[in-house]
């Protein structure tokens, strides 16, 4: 008769697997060393999970869900909220409690900026960014509808840089030897979004450049030589997805 799985000991094998990923990355992770840490033998882990990248998908997944969590409402709150001051404020009290939790969990949050330290899941970060990227041009789109963004913004083009933005301070956080001032860290970033960050001198000079950009300077097109065609890519990798190992021996 086949054993089954304890849902008590789940919970400590996530907990194991998250520290032992945190501390050696998926590639260098061993399943007896999560077991060790769990206080449960290798037959047990196998009855929760096929492999360790199964667990590693689990905890990431958990991770992820929790940080996305912290955006939901936001769309609710852009479509009913008229007062700006109490609008910015929830913002930016929405901003702070995300950012602390990545560096609650810096070790792990590192892991995953870092695509799990291994060549297989790379594409992890990406994916991570992209959803980032479209949930702030979601946003974005209310901000616009309520008048709150100026005409002419790309939204697409807008969501993409506050993307990339939000990707490198958390990476300059998870890697600070001291804890910086996050809430600080963020009122001068959102001041830099909304108000911009060039005097007012500058700004008079360059204006009518910045709101009737010249229009681009084409080369002419000429013949191009034939292109190699390059090889097909070895293995079968694709970012949208990923066959996880076997069992480890």
């Amino acid at each position: 008769m086949a054993r089954k799985a304890d849902p008590s000991i789940h919970g400590r094998l996530l907990a194991a697997a998250r520290a032992e990923f945190s501390l050696a990355g998926l590639d260098g992770a061993r399943i007896s060393s999560i077991t060790g840490r769990a206080g449960v033998s290798k037959g047990a882990f196998y009855l929760h999970f096929e492999s360790k990248e199964h667990a590693f998908e689990e905890v990431a997944t958990d991770f992820l869900g929790t940080f996305f969590r912290m955006m939901e409402g936001l769309n609710e709150l852009l479509e009913t909220e008229t007062d700006f001051a109490k609008l910015n404020e929830e913002m930016h009290r929405r901003d702070v409690a995300m950012l602390e939790f990545l560096y609650s969990e810096r070790a792990f949050a590192l892991l995953v900026f870092e695509g799990a330290r291994s060549a297989r899941h790379c594409h992890l970060i990406e994916a991570f960014a992209k959803r980032v990227q479209d949930q702030v041009e979601v946003l974005l789109g209310i901000d616009k509808k309520h008048g709150r963004l100026r005409e002419g913004v790309d939204g697409k083009l807008l969501a993409g840089f506050i993307a990339g933005g939000f990707d490198r301070y958390a990476r300059l956080l998870l890697a600070a030897e001291e804890k910086p001032d996050i809430s600080a860290d963020l009122l001068q970033l959102t001041s830099f979004m909304c108000c911009g960050m060039m005097s007012p001198n500058f700004m008079a000079a360059v204006s009518q450049q910045l709101l009737t950009p010249p229009p681009l300077a084409l080369p002419e097109a000429r013949e191009m030589p034939d292109l190699i065609t390059p090889p097909a890519p070895v293995g079968g990798f694709s970012s949208s997805h990923v066959t996880f190992g076997t069992k480890e021996k």
